[in-house]
């Protein structure tokens, strides 16, 4: 009883499971809106003079990290271009290698 007033367990059981079941819908569309979602890519802006300007990408799979840098002057002339590629491993692995490097 809830102030005096019966309540009945399957009518309140019902609702909760129609409110959880609405959620589910509204999360599932956000998620496909931001699935869906195409970005116009920027162009490119040359940086000012005497100003090196670097443009760097990486891609991760599950078990490679790519990274490219490339650096272009205020003309859009590239100066360099510098890959790196990496094997995904657990950070307990890449701590100690990082040490032994720098020792």
């Amino acid at each position: 009883m809830n102030n005096n007033r019966q309540v009945d367990i399957m009518v309140i059981t019902n609702i909760i499971d129609s409110m959880v079941k609405e959620y589910a819908l509204v999360i599932a569309n956000e998620k496909s809106k931001v699935l869906n979602r195409v970005e116009e890519p920027e162009s490119w802006q040359p940086p000012p003079t005497c100003i090196v300007k670097l443009n760097v990408d990486a891609v991760v799979t599950d078990d490679l990290a790519a990274l490219v840098v490339v650096a272009r002057d205020s003309s859009g002339e590239v100066l360099k271009v510098q890959t790196k590629l990496h094997e995904l491993c657990s950070p307990l692995q890449v701590e100690p290698s990082h040490r032994l490097v720098k020792s």
